[in-house]
């Protein structure tokens, strides 16, 4: 069974710390600062908002294992349909 997208091993750019951050190529303290400073990021693009954050950077990311992934979505709670 495939896993969930939201269990995929990986950097979380929404949720790593500075630390984790700086495991990443080419992201030193001040590049990992920034991504902490404008999250959320729903995709990609949005790191292109950041001052120094264009298609090499963003490409270095994809490819040492850097993902976007929200939060895990909550079940809905059961409920009868009966009345």
């Amino acid at each position: 069974m495939p896993q969930p997208i939201w269990d995929k091993p990986g950097v979380n750019l929404n949720t790593a710390s500075v630390e984790e951050l700086e495991t990443l190529a080419g992201l030193g303290r001040d590049r990992a600062q920034r991504i902490i400073d404008h999250r959320p990021f729903a995709d990609w693009d949005d790191l292109r908002r950041i001052r120094g954050f264009g298609d090499s950077i963003i490409n270095d990311l994809k490819s040492t294992g850097a993902i976007i992934r929200g939060p895990k979505p909550r079940r809905r709670p059961f409920t009868s349909r009966r009345p």
